[in-house]
């Protein structure tokens, strides 16, 4: 009986298939060009088009996948434009609360585009989180280098059970309401996105902020809030690529400032800004006086603390009456790579803009503020409850409405301010909560890269 013979591989009985004689001219053509040269040619190449360039050949990827030349062309991007991430609150079509993320983006010139191309409108989600069974109440965002950091808290009110009758599954109200926090980490360029494993602390009562520390080439996730059992602020750090919180207690030392009396500034406090390797929260004392402060951390030495004051010239009667109407009208904010603090005066009719003077003052032991814009509010502002300086373009301004989503172009000259942008679907009506609204830069950094070259 002759002996069984494993079966034949199926590729084998398969046609061999020849190149075509486009696919033979495109791969020599490419042969021709030095990777320096495409380099260059992708350094000046939009994202969306280097995204599918990419598969093209070998060479292609390996160029626009180097780390070096992705470091390249995002510094580079810093000074071609600006992506805007909006999360809203939705009601999905089974009644429940849910939180949406929308995406607008503009280059020179204030080009508004959408992510499918730019028609001109906000309606397209760049994506939606899944919260269909559970109530997301809060949910924030944190920018750094082009990655973003979204972060909440879910309420769990109703379980899953098997109904044996009707051979379903059914919702029931739950007892107790299961609270659980989560963390994505997400490239708005490349639209990955991933879940990080659950803080031990819920961000009710604190503040999380996103960097990176360019020292040991790492990004981390800082979750910081109030231990009212130590009477101490502490610090969970995750590291992406560890894959695990580490508890960091803040002990100060003699020389270093006690932020223990100090809390976060707002009725919800708002991000961290990350700006030159610093983590900064806009504080203020616990008593009901203007004694209010930048507090900063170096992400690259162990989060130590260091205060930096406010500008001298502030207007303390009206930061007062903000903080007792619990209104965020005093918050800072990353303007082309500077740390700004902005004061909305609303009832007043003014905004005021305050520039740290050097890129890299925050190393120094004293800082000096410059009062780089005051900003007389009389245009039309419709509803907009507070709008937000997100960049600055030779004489120009741009500001997004935080409860509209509209955003509006300042000329510094003219003293005119012009609406460059009303999106059309995504907020029928003003929001009565304000919107959450982030920006950040064109990036290709693979968030799943980051992790696996961490685990290796």
């Amino acid at each position: 009986m002759a002996a069984l013979l494993p079966p034949d591989d199926p590729a084998a009985s398969l046609p061999l298939q020849h190149p075509t004689r486009d696919e033979m001219y495109c791969s020599g053509a490419v042969s021709l060009i030095p990777n320096s040269l495409m380099e260059e040619i992708f350094l000046r190449t939009t994202a969306k088009s280097l995204l599918s360039l990419k598969c093209v050949c070998k060479s292609w990827y390996h160029v626009i996948k180097d780390p070096n030349f992705v470091r390249k062309r995002f510094r580079g991007s810093q000074s071609m434009g600006c992506t805007v991430l909006s999360s809203t609150i939705t009601t999905t079509t089974d009644g429940y609360l849910g939180k949406k993320i929308y995406l607008g983006s503009f280059h020179e010139g204030w080009k508004i585009e959408n992510a499918d191309g730019g028609n001109g409108k906000w309606e397209t989600n760049f994506w939606s989180l899944p919260v269909s069974k559970d109530i997301c109440k809060e949910l924030w965002m944190a920018a750094c280098n082009g990655l973003i950091c979204i972060y909440g808290n879910y309420c769990k009110t109703t379980m899953d059970m098997w109904n044996q009758t009707e051979g379903v599954l059914s919702e029931i109200p739950k007892r107790h309401v299961e609270k659980y926090s989560m963390v994505y980490i997400c490239n708005p360029t490349t639209h990955e996105i991933i879940d990080l494993p659950r803080p031990r602390k819920e961000f009710e009562k604190g503040s999380c902020g996103f960097a990176f520390d360019a020292k040991r080439n790492q990004y981390k996730v800082v979750h910081l809030f109030y231990d009212s059992q130590h009477e101490a602020w502490t610090f969970e750090i995750f590291t992406l690529g560890t894959m695990s919180w580490k508890m960091m207690a803040d002990e100060a030392k003699e020389e270093e400032p006690d932020i223990s009396w100090y809390k976060l500034h707002g009725a919800k406090p708002s991000n961290p800004i990350y700006v030159n390797g610093f983590l900064c929260w806009l504080i203020k004392f616990y008593s009901g006086t203007c004694d209010a402060c930048v507090l900063c951390f170096k992400v690259e030495d162990k989060f130590r603390p260091k205060l930096i004051k406010m500008p001298e010239d502030i207007n303390e009667d009206y930061f007062l009456e903000a903080i007792q109407a619990q209104q965020n009208v005093t918050f800072l904010v990353k303007m082309n790579g500077n740390l700004c603090y902005v004061e909305d005066k609303r009832s007043l009719q003014l905004l005021n803009i305050w520039m740290l003077k050097e890129e890299r003052c925050l190393d120094e032991k004293e800082n000096v503020w410059i009062k780089k814009y005051c900003i007389k509010l009389d245009f039309d502002l419709n509803f907009c409850r507070s709008i937000i300086p997100v960049r600055i373009q030779n004489k120009d301004i741009l500001f997004v409405s935080s409860n509209t989503g509209e955003l509006f172009s300042y000329d510094t000259e003219s003293k005119k301010c012009v609406t460059i942008f009303k999106p059309e679907g995504l907020f029928t009506e003003p929001l009565e909560e304000p919107s959450q609204i982030v920006t950040c830069m064109e990036s290709l950094i693979s968030v799943r890269d980051i992790i696996a070259m961490k685990r290796e």
